[in-house]
């Protein structure tokens, strides 16, 4: 078996971002994300800040200045989810060369609605799955997730599902 990666320091939510979180250089992973066959249009592109914290990620999204009035039509934005789970390309999982894609989601929770900015935590639970804690700029709690487990994805999966190869 696997040894258990060492776990993740306590974090206090209102210091951000943790106490000896490594900052992630974010530049171009919208660009490499493309190359990989996955395009998201503006609106899907809010990641702003990713950390390594332990075995942790923790992450930073922010919707466009134009999308931020919809916010409040949204418990929880779709593309700011998305955008703040972005952070998972920065390897929260042993395998960091393998791209993963949300799958599963297990003890959902939406603790506040409206938010247009977020703050993610991420903690590796099994070696598909995190726990998520999510909260706005201020540290409060606006989502959490007991657990996501995650699937494998290649560059020649996404490529033969954008030409609608494989489906009948």
């Amino acid at each position: 078996g696997t040894p258990s990666p060492p776990p993740s320091p306590t974090v206090d939510p209102a210091v951000w971002p943790p106490a000896g979180a490594e900052p992630v250089a974010v530049d171009g992973v919208y660009e490499r994300f493309a190359a990989a066959g996955f395009v998201y249009g503006p609106a899907f592109q809010g990641l702003t800040a990713v950390w390594r914290h332990g075995t942790d990620i923790c992450a930073e999204a922010r919707l466009p200045g134009e999308q931020q009035p919809d916010a409040v039509r949204y418990g929880l934005h779709p593309a700011l989810l998305d955008s703040v789970l972005h952070s998972l390309a920065f390897g929260v999982l042993d395998d960091s060369e393998q791209d993963w894609l949300p799958f599963t989601w297990t003890g959902v929770r939406l603790h506040a609605v409206g938010a247009s900015a977020l703050r993610l935590r991420m903690t590796p639970t099994a070696r598909n799955a995190v726990a998520l804690t999510v909260t706005d700029p201020t540290g409060r709690p606006v989502a959490s997730a007991r657990s996501l487990v995650l699937r494998p994805v290649t560059p020649d999966r996404v490529h033969a599902a954008a030409r609608g190869v494989g489906h009948g």
